[in-house]
């Protein structure tokens, strides 16, 4: 079993990034002592006040700071007053990403029973969880007085300190003076809940000192079009995508809280759906509350008898000889054999651990990213249990032969079939640490991609320019020596940006910026050509070159040395470069005369429009560079670019800019 990591002094400089997330394999049986991750997490049993002292005195310990929570102040502080009652905004991407700044992060995830808490680092650390801890629901009891000292209440050590100082009392004039000691004053404060009576209580803790909260939603962590519905419960999205951010897909998660869940995605990432029933307790108390005799079996009472089950090594009896035994074994057996059909269910649909030498891949044969994102993928067939009852489900599942209650070879199917069983607490905080990152390499990409637009935005202007050359071949019709063109699109040659340039007689050559310069310059001095005058035909094609000297200065050509300094023959002027990778070899098209062309494609449901910029010769197939209209960017693979022609015009109709010509 691994504790949770020790969390990274609050310091200016960056902390270090933080160990694995701490998953238990469940092949050896927890430590009693450790069920309740004695570091930070509060027991149902004791009050809310006293709990958190311990949890703090716990943190302090592990962080090193040997201060506990002040005591309550004598005076008001005159800046501790109730913030106003507004609703908490929903996530909105990338304005809610952290900034870079920030050292640590907030999650809270308000559960049926219980409130969880994580402390991350900050995004320069991959938002990883340092610090779990968990709190009664709050009541409006517990907000009377100093609010920021109900918030202290309700923190570790660690989190005090970092919020109100080392040593400080709970108050907002504490917290905004230590707010004003770090680069990045606000704190964010991401939440899961579908209580929005806690969601109210929780954001009048948190704005009682300087921060920043969302409330996050299902398609933060799945989208539709990865086989998100519309009523999927956040806690369930969020921790099938802890899931596969700490193994990888296809996943299936088990989730034993007040209900018990399952939640399965393939191996591309996308969500094959899932089972929600009444919780392990929930079963219990069932009973209990319908009944006149039965008795009201407690958490302790099942963990214990699973606990004596396993180090004994003798399953429960089918046949129960009393009462709590015979209601014990009854559910526990009912879960053990549904728990075992769900994974059987799921390895028949996605496969078994590879054997040596074998190697899963996603379904049309990649591995490693889907979207433009990395995919990590789950080799091992690892099914991760969390949850309050997640070590009591864990045991059920195991390959072999369920450790708690006695199946019959009937309800033995797993046995042989390659997976492992995981217990991992706090899974929904690394799927709210995973969707975060996804965001922040979001924006990262979007700035690349806006940097790339903005020269391009600068180049564009180019197009359709007016341009001459002088060659050292005259004009066959005209006699002249310079030719005249246009600037049809641009294309990337050697990771450059150049412009393609196609002359009246067809010919095409592409020029950088420097040469561009020069050959808008001269057509500014010759103008247009002098009508046509009859010529004798000429003997024999002749090859023309560039006058000595009307190449651009200190700069070479992207293109083949040797072809460039040789004569071209008339009619075939490209440059090495256009004529290697200029034209579609299969059919003889020119890619590039896409250039300009509208597009259209359908993100989730809705239409996007936008123009082909570019031609990237240089990738393996060629990719044509894609602006949306708001202002986005793609690059298209040769397919994707015909199905996204073809969709447009069957779509160009609906085109903004088309309607508005």
């Amino acid at each position: 079993t691994m504790s949770a990591p020790a969390p990274a002094p609050a310091s200016s400089t960056t902390a270090a990034p933080a160990p694995p997330p701490p998953v238990e394999a469940v092949a050896v049986p927890a430590d009693p002592s450790d069920v309740n991750d004695k570091d930070a997490v509060m027991a149902e049993a004791v009050p809310v006040e006293a709990s958190v002292d311990a949890a703090s005195a716990a943190a302090a310990a592990g962080s090193g700071s040997g201060s506990a929570v002040p005591p309550a102040r004598v005076e008001e502080d005159p800046a501790d007053v109730e913030p106003e009652d507004e609703p908490v905004p929903d996530t909105s991407w990338p304005a809610s990403c952290p900034s870079e700044d920030e050292e640590h992060v907030v999650s809270v995830v308000c559960g049926n029973s219980h409130l969880h808490w994580a402390f991350h680092h900050g995004i320069r650390s991959e938002v990883n969880p340092a610090l779990f801890w968990r709190t009664p629901p709050l009541n409006t009891d517990d907000l009377v007085g100093s609010i920021p000292e109900a918030l202290s209440r309700h923190l570790p050590q660690f989190a005090h300190d970092y919020i109100f100082g080392n040593g400080n009392a709970a108050t907002a004039s504490a917290a905004l003076a230590q707010s004003k000691k770090r680069t990045a004053a606000k704190i964010s404060v991401y939440m899961i809940s579908t209580n929005s009576d806690q969601v109210s209580l929780i954001a009048k803790l948190w704005r009682s000192i300087p921060c920043r909260m969302y409330l996050m939603r299902g398609d933060d962590f799945f989208s539709a079009d990865e086989g998100r519905y519309d009523t999927m419960g956040v806690d369930r999205l969020a921790t099938l995508r802890g899931a596969a951010e700490i193994h990888g897909f296809p996943a299936l998660v088990f989730d034993g809280g007040t209900a018990t869940t399952y939640t399965a995605a393939d191996a591309d990432g996308r969500i094959m759906g899932g089972g929600i029933g009444p919780g392990l307790h929930v079963k219990f108390r069932s009973l209990n509350d319908y009944t006149d005799a039965l008795p009201h079996i407690s958490p302790d009472d099942v963990l214990r008898a699973v606990r004596d089950a396993v180090h004994s090594r003798r399953p429960l009896p089918t046949f129960g000889s009393n009462t709590k035994e015979a209601i014990m074994v009854d559910v526990l057996s009912e879960l053990a054999v549904k728990g075992r059909n769900v994974i059987q269910k799921w390895l028949d649909q996605v496969g078994d651990r590879p054997g040596p030498g074998e190697e899963r891949k996603t379904s049309d044969g990649r591995r490693g990213s889907r979207g433009g994102e990395p995919l990590k993928i789950n080799d091992d067939r690892s099914v991760l249990v969390t949850g309050g009852d997640g070590e009591i489900l864990s045991q059920l599942f195991q390959p072999d032969q369920t450790r708690i209650v006695e199946l019959g070879p009937s309800y033995r199917p797993l046995e042989g079939r390659r997976y492992s069983i995981m217990h991992a607490k706090h899974l929904v905080h690394y799927g709210i640490s995973a969707a975060i990152v996804r965001q922040v390499e979001r924006r990262k990409r979007a700035k690349r991609r806006q940097k790339r637009a903005d020269v391009l935005e600068r180049s564009e202007k180019f197009v359709g320019e007016r341009v001459a050359k002088r060659f050292d071949q005259p004009h066959k019709e005209t006699g002249d020596h310079v030719y005249r063109g246009a600037v049809k699109g641009i294309e990337k040659v050697g990771g450059e940006e150049v412009f393609l340039v196609v002359y009246e007689d067809g010919d095409k050559e592409s020029v950088d910026l420097e040469q561009l310069e020069e050959m808008i310059k001269l057509y500014g001095e010759v103008g247009e050509a002098a009508p046509a005058k009859k010529k004798p035909a000429a003997a024999a094609p002749q090859a023309k070159m560039p006058v000595p000297g009307s190449e651009a200065k200190g700069k070479k050509r992207k293109a083949d040395e040797v072809a460039a300094a040789a004569p071209t023959p008339r009619g075939g002027r490209k440059t090495a470069a256009a004529a290697a990778k200029g034209a579609d070899e299969k059919g003889g098209e020119d890619p590039r005369k896409h250039i300009g062309s509208r597009v259209a494609k359908d993100f989730d449901g809705e239409m996007y429009f936008g123009k082909i910029a570019s031609y990237d010769s240089d990738a393996d197939g060629g990719l044509w560079h894609v602006v949306y209209d708001d202002g986005d960017e793609e690059d298209y693979e040769k397919k994707e670019l015909r199905k996204s022609l073809k969709l447009y015009e069957k779509q160009k109709g609906k085109d903004p800019k088309k309607k508005r010509k």
